[in-house]
């Protein structure tokens, strides 16, 4: 039985609102998180410094989800542990770069430097001109930033940021085999405890004594692996059930953009012109890339 026009209105629009439209906010509203939860954690560096942040903000956002997919743990570990441990060290790499580098330079700049990694990853392997292009175009935007790295940008913060971008190179890989292998139930949380234990080592004994002796930032800490690590991903993972990676990546890409407002709005940031030249730069890039590339499988945020 064929639905009336009304109906049938009815029923497209309701499609496309659980299909396109939710899906999009859940994507914007992740993007929005991830960086104001690493504002958040700069405010605790003083305390308990960038690694220490992150290894708190790791452990009890890994905590969480173990909690949500402890059914899968086990079975994700010896279907594929050698991926898993890959994943966690790209985790670490990439985390504990970025959180390092937003010490030294704007949140914003630290961002779009990063984005390179996603970058490279999508037209790695690609004899596409038009692939080319992008990544000329993005080149453009570092070399736009090269002279005011002395000056205005901290050079450590710049090598801490590029790094930070071939760890989530790393991560993408990695993202991309274990989805082939695990599925994406039970690695994230057994990668993220990886990536922990990988940090402790290198946490100033000082800062591992600052987590008992400041509770009060303990309670932000745990907030923030909240809404700054579980939740964004949680919604990235529901997104990606519905939305088509084309419309993923373009959201995505407005990452670096809203982290310099948010850079600017908490933190006290300040973008020269040449600074908000270049992150124009890559983001279209960015953008470029994702609307051009053959590939079907967004690079996933870290």
């Amino acid at each position: 039985m064929v639905p009336p026009t009304g109906a049938m209105g009815e029923f497209v629009l309701r499609t496309e609102l659980s299909d396109i439209v939710v899906p999009s906010m859940m994507v914007v509203l992740a993007v929005t998180l991830i960086p104001l939860g690493a504002a958040a954690s700069h405010g605790l560096f003083p305390v308990f410094g960038p690694l220490g942040v992150l290894f708190l903000r790791s452990l009890m956002g890994g905590a969480l989800l173990a909690l949500l997919q402890r059914k899968h743990i086990i079975h994700a570990i010896k279907t594929d542990p050698f991926a898993i441990v890959a994943f966690g060290l790209c985790m670490a790499i990439q985390n504990s770069a970025f959180l390092s580098a937003i010490d030294r330079i704007p949140l914003g700049v630290a961002v779009t430097i990063e984005f390179m990694g996603p970058i490279f990853v999508a037209v790695v392997g690609s004899r596409r001109k038009v692939e080319f292009m992008w990544v000329m175009l993005a080149a453009a935007g570092i070399a736009l930033l090269s002279p005011t790295i002395g000056s205005e940008l901290d050079p450590l913060g710049v090598l801490l940021a590029a790094v930070s971008a071939v760890g989530w190179a790393g991560f993408i890989v990695c993202s991309k085999r274990l989805g082939r292998t695990v599925g994406r139930n039970g690695a994230l949380p057994s990668a993220i405890f990886i990536s922990c234990a990988l940090l402790l080592p290198f946490i100033p004994a000082d800062r591992v004594s600052s987590f008992v002796a400041h509770p009060q930032g303990l309670l932000t800490m745990a907030i923030v692996a909240i809404f700054a690590s579980a939740l964004p991903l949680s919604l990235e993972y529901r997104a990606l059930q519905t939305l088509k990676a084309r419309n993923y990546g373009v959201l995505v890409a407005v990452e670096p953009a809203v982290a310099t407002l948010i850079g600017m709005t908490f933190l006290g940031d300040k973008i020269s012109a040449v600074g908000w030249a270049a992150m124009a730069a890559i983001t279209a890039a960015s953008i470029g890339t994702t609307m051009t590339s053959s590939k079907s499988t967004p690079p996933l945020t870290g």
